[in-house]
């Protein structure tokens, strides 16, 4: 007996019968395999070695490489379920409230989304600055590069994309991904060059923007076959701790004021990676330097990809609430590090 009171599973006399019934069972699903792919019942019983052969060739092996590929899959929402595991109303929330968002949002964005010229004109009038005149030089620019369609529904959709809460904008981004991927080759070499223009017109870069480059661009650089996936440069932790240090404190900073919450954000991260470090200041927490450490992490492994990422929901997990601005990050870094996670909106109001 245990502390508990429950028996001792590590002397269970009963252990070494269910290992042999369960080599018995192995037995007899190779037995049947042999049968079930032509051998006679003689040379099933005859060459039960052939038999095992035979079913780990024919059953456990396919099993294991679909259980290799579902963990895959399984361990791309590992993050999303740490988050749901620490906050589950709140997490929950935020999925249904990221859902809602799209179904309350003007059929007009959503119809638009689903076609080649809508989906581009929503990025477009996504990146349109608020300021009138320079929005006035970005569309004065657009319509000398873009198509006369995408143009105009630019235009058309502008305003309603303004009158968007800021937590709308990641879903309404990510349900344009399935038209874009239909352009031609160079239908999405004008649209890139048009996205990067915008992007840079006043001349710097903010948080949303490098957003939408990295969710869009990114993704569809792949997919349009100018960049290939990064190679595996690291399988240890150690080296990639600086910038792991650098993306968490962005993030820490992103979401709060508060000098205690910003540390324990940043230490709740920290822990996902079993790492020690101290916050930076928030002077080195630039969309340049995000950048920088971003492009260092696309070089690690897809486990410790998955580690980084599952740090990034626990910093912003850490007070139970997602800022806009920690939802744009969480997105940036999921889509550099090609990490898929379902969207996250922000915490409603």
């Amino acid at each position: 007996m245990n502390e508990s009171g429950c028996p001792d599973e590590a002397k269970n006399p009963r252990l070494p019968w269910i290992i042999v019934g369960a080599l018995l069972v192995l037995y007899l699903m190779g037995w049947l395999l042999g049968v079930g792919l032509g051998e006679s019942k003689e040379q099933a019983v005859a060459q039960p070695f052939a038999a095992f052969v035979l079913m780990v060739r024919g059953v456990i092996w396919p099993l294991l490489l679909s259980g290799v590929i579902f963990a895959s899959g399984a361990a791309a929402g590992a993050a999303l379920l740490r988050l749901i595991r620490a906050e589950p109303q709140n997490a929950w929330d935020r999925l249904l409230f990221a859902a809602a968002m799209l179904d309350q949002m003007p059929d007009s964005l959503r119809s638009a989304a689903r076609g080649p010229d809508g989906a581009r004109a929503l990025i477009y009038a996504l990146l349109l600055d608020r300021d009138p005149q320079m929005r006035r030089q970005q569309l004065d620019a657009l319509k000398a590069q873009a198509d006369p369609s995408c143009y105009q529904q630019t235009e058309r959709l502008a305003p309603l994309v303004d009158a968007l809460q800021e937590q709308a904008r990641m879903p309404l981004i990510q349900t344009t991904f399935p038209a874009l991927k239909a352009l031609s080759p160079q239908q999405y070499d004008r649209f890139r060059q048009n996205v990067v223009a915008l992007i840079q017109a006043d001349g710097k870069v903010d948080l949303f923007e490098y957003t939408v480059h990295a969710m869009v661009l990114r993704f569809l650089d792949v997919h349009f076959g100018l960049a290939k996936p990064p190679a595996v440069r690291h399988r240890k932790m150690g080296p990639l701790v600086s910038p792991v240090v650098g993306v968490l404190s962005t993030m820490a900073y992103a979401g709060s004021d508060d000098e205690a919450e910003i540390g324990l954000a940043f230490d709740k991260g920290m822990a996902e990676i079993g790492q020690a470090a101290s916050l930076l200041p928030e002077s080195d927490c630039s969309v340049r330097k995000l950048d920088e450490a971003l492009r260092v992490l696309v070089g690690a492994s897809p486990l410790m990809k998955k580690q980084i990422l599952a740090a990034c929901v626990a910093c912003i997990a850490a007070d139970g609430i997602v800022t806009p601005r920690e939802g744009e990050l969480v997105a940036a870094v999921s889509s550099m590090l090609g990490v898929p996670l379902p969207p996250i909106a922000a915490t409603p109001a």
